[in-house]
């Protein structure tokens, strides 16, 4: 997270090449104005320094990059970008560089709700920069970012008295150094904001945040987004409508504006869904919670992915382990060979010297033979694990499937009712509120299929293969009813009647050939 205005390191990095260190600059600056041009600089300027072998410059791009993906919800390029910087920086021993990419990493685990995680990294950032305070590489201002990174970690795993002491070390900080830059102030009055809301102290609530609002909508930064969020949470709560709407909405267009903070969207939909609805505006209400519910859907599978990809992004950092290991060990082999023949040498100067030498070797052998048993053992029970892993990913997308399925189920019960309403107020919309029902109930099965095949890709497959002469609907139905549906749930989610339901099932019994004792629930949920 670049905060600007937060602790400069006292030793600046010099370019001879100025043109690029303006480029570099600029970058850094449009990250919260224009992250879309601040990453064509990116992408630009890190082929020239990695041509010029300038290692520093290569991992401050990387760590931009990685900002503009972060922010515009692409997370995994933010996983990619860090662990490369990482790994330079590790290589040049550059302690100030892995402590801001720690710090980095550790809103990514954040994102995905690994607040312990999350706080280990900042830990180990700010460990990092207290060690290069003392060795006075940086100024003490150095660690009030990392200060401010703590309590807004704190304050999402609703830890709402650390969050607050750390806040007060950020202001702390500045005063006693004498610097307190306004974007510092800005920044910790937003969260010392969001925490008296969490609180329920609106008053002070508002007071920080119509602050952060004034200083951040002057200066035109990304940040507004979080700001007009919280303020439409504070409107909520204090059950003033019109201006919970108008905030809620101003976060939607700078999110549009900016494209980052993207995360922050399903909440403001579903908010706005619901004070549109308080306030009447029922089809305002339908669209944002169909939105929302449309972001939620892929947003699963997405987070799903990369929430894997959150306890393997230390692969590429361990391979590059791995190579050093293997240099290592090719020279122990080198070492070993050469004491294999010094060893033949000695044979003459005596047979027990030659005895003890040789009982040492087997001792060694007997050991590397142990080593490489605990290391298939231990490559066993990785491969038990990533199988076991895998099982408990695919019940948590049953389970999702199911429970979105239900849900959709309530929510059609709803528009039914709601479509009835509009029937009878206003007559003249209904055929064209109809027909976007519709149209959602398609688009809606299309999703469920999508889910359905993620969760088991041979289902249809093995129904061709054994009965082909089951249609496309029947298929339907057979899905449905190896997700345990009953007769009711099926006609509610397909909109058709009780008896159409129960004329599928028995035309499915007789071409599956079942006898009248046979169960067909059991006996699809076994195929």
């Amino acid at each position: 997270m670049n905060l600007q205005g937060f602790g400069q390191p006292a030793n600046q990095d010099k370019n001879p090449n100025s043109l690029t260190l303006l480029q570099l600059k600029n970058a850094n600056s449009l990250l919260n104005t224009n992250p879309d041009s601040a990453l064509l600089l990116f992408q630009e300027i890190i082929e020239i320094y990695e041509e010029a072998e300038d290692t520093v410059k290569v991992v401050k791009c990387h760590i931009g990059m990685a900002d503009v993906f972060k922010n515009k919800g692409q997370y995994s390029l933010a996983y990619d970008h860090l662990w490369e910087g990482l790994i330079l920086a590790k290589q040049k021993s550059n302690i100030l560089l892995q402590s801001e990419i720690n710090a980095d990493i550790s809103v990514l685990y954040s994102i995905f709700e690994k607040y312990e995680m999350s706080i280990e990294y900042l830990q180990l950032a700010l460990a990092q920069a207290k060690a290069l305070v003392e060795r006075k590489e940086v100024n003490a201002c150095h660690t009030t970012s990392l200060y401010y990174s703590m309590a807004v970690q704190y304050r999402k795993a609703k830890d709402f008295s650390k969050a607050m002491v750390y806040l007060d070390s950020c202001r702390t900080i500045g005063v006693k150094h004498g610097k307190n830059p306004l974007n510092n102030t800005a920044y910790v009055n937003t969260e010392k904001g969001i925490v008296s809301l969490y609180l329920n102290d609106l008053k002070e609530a508002e007071y920080y945040l119509s602050e952060a609002e004034q200083y951040f909508a002057k200066n035109n930064n990304a940040f507004q987004v979080i700001v007009y969020n919280f303020l439409g949470n504070l409107y909520l709560k204090k059950e003033q409508s019109t201006l919970a709407i108008h905030a809620f909405q101003k976060a939607l267009q700078l999110m549009n504006i900016f494209h980052t903070h993207e995360d922050y969207r399903i909440d403001v939909l579903q908010h706005l869904s619901f004070l549109y609805e308080k306030e009447n505006q029922t089809m305002l209400a339908l669209e944002s919670l169909k939105e929302a519910n449309a972001i939620s859907d892929s947003l699963f599978n997405i987070k799903s992915v990369y929430n894997n990809r959150l306890f393997q992004i230390k692969d590429k950092y361990r391979e590059t382990l791995s190579q050093k290991n293997l240099q290592l060990n090719e020279q122990e082999r080198v070492i070993e060979k050469n004491e294999l023949l010094r060893t033949r040498l000695f044979i003459v100067i005596g047979f027990l010297l030659f005895t003890i030498l040789l009982t040492i070797f087997l001792f060694y052998l007997k050991y590397k033979i142990r080593k490489m048993k605990m290391e298939q053992l231990q490559y066993e029970m990785k491969i038990q694990a990533d199988r076991e892993r895998a099982e408990e990913i695919m019940e948590i997308k049953s389970k999702e499937l199911t429970a979105n399925t239900l849900l959709f189920i309530e929510k059609e019960q709803t528009i039914t009712e709601l479509m009835e309403v509009i029937k009878e107020e206003a007559p003249a919309s209904y055929t064209k509120v109809s027909s976007k029902v519709s149209q959602g109930n398609t688009d809606m099965w299309d999703r469920f299929n999508t889910l359905f095949v993620e969760v088991d890709t041979d289902f249809y497959r093995r129904l061709r293969r054994k009965f082909p002469e089951l249609s496309p609907t029947e298929l339907k139905h057979c899905a449905l009813i190896k997700l345990k549906f009953n007769t009711k749930e099926m006609a509610q989610l397909l909109n058709i009647s009780l008896n159409s339901v129960q004329i599928s099932r028995h035309r499915i019994r007789k071409k599956m050939g079942l006898e009248r004792n046979e169960n067909l629930s059991n006996y699809i949920g076994d195929l």
